[in-house]
């Protein structure tokens, strides 16, 4: 798969720490530009903009600003 928002290429996906297989609704972040992702149906990252990241559930929001934020501070 690739990015939505910068068209890097995914192949992996874990959790903090430890690889995982993602599920419909899981929360993702790409690696190389930080976007916030969300599982579809089908599997497919997309890319969720402010206004859905807004009405996520205020603790699962968090986490997910908390992973973007270490994200950005990764060196590329």
């Amino acid at each position: 798969q690739t990015c939505p928002k910068c068209g890097a290429k995914h192949n992996a996906a874990g959790t903090l720490g430890e690889p995982a297989v993602p599920r419909v609704g899981d929360l993702s972040v790409c690696i190389k530009c930080a976007a916030p992702l969300q599982y579809d149906s089908k599997l497919v990252a997309r890319w969720l903009d402010p206004d859905a990241v807004l009405k996520l559930d205020p603790e699962e929001r968090a986490d997910l600003e908390r992973v973007i934020a270490l994200v950005k501070r990764l060196p590329m």
